[in-house]
């Protein structure tokens, strides 16, 4: 059996119904070119922006017109 290398990883979406920005972090699947693999699971109802390498919480911003 072939182990499973998985990274940690903060995933920042939009989420479709809200218009919000998100994000996810946590392990998910690599493969062997060092590739992170997201689930077709996990992307429902989501806009994939980015995949950062470890734990990266963006900072909410106010916008002023």
């Amino acid at each position: 059996m072939q182990n499973l290398i998985k990274k940690f990883v903060t995933v920042i979406y939009y989420d479709v119904n809200t218009l919000q920005l998100k994000h996810h972090v946590g392990e998910f699947p690599v493969q062997e070119q060092g590739r992170v693999v997201i689930p077709k699971s996990f992307k429902i109802d989501k806009s994939i922006v980015a995949v950062c390498e470890g734990e990266n919480i963006p900072l909410e911003l106010e916008y002023s017109s």
